[in-house]
């Protein structure tokens, strides 16, 4: 499984979001049917040297990649709270092919 496979399932179990950032594609996951928690979760995890994961710590209000397509097109409306509170923190430009979208080192605890 890829991890646009794979962040969905976790988000949608654990009622989390998760960033996933890499060089190749940057992504927000957030859940597909459950509404917006009081207290919300949010994990950030980098893909480096193209074989493993490690965990970024981010500052309340760093900036995110914008959430994957799939969530647009599949999500329920119960799940929209969750677009609505991450919108302020989504980078608004979309990188480029082939370009990185990191998190600056500002916004990483």
């Amino acid at each position: 499984m890829r991890m646009p496979d794979t962040g969905l399932i976790i988000t949608s179990c654990y009622n989390i979001a998760l960033v996933q950032l890499s060089e190749v594609q940057s992504l927000t996951f957030i859940p597909l049917h459950s509404s917006l928690p009081e207290k919300q979760k949010i994990i950030c995890i980098e893909f480096i040297r193209d074989n493993h994961f490690i965990e970024l710590k981010l500052k309340e209000c760093s900036r995110i990649p914008h959430i994957i397509r799939t969530w647009m097109r599949y999500h329920e409306v119960i799940a929209e709270d969750w677009e609505r509170h991450y919108k302020s923190r989504i980078t608004l430009s979309q990188p480029q092919s082939g370009s990185t979208m990191l998190v600056e080192l500002d916004d990483v605890i």
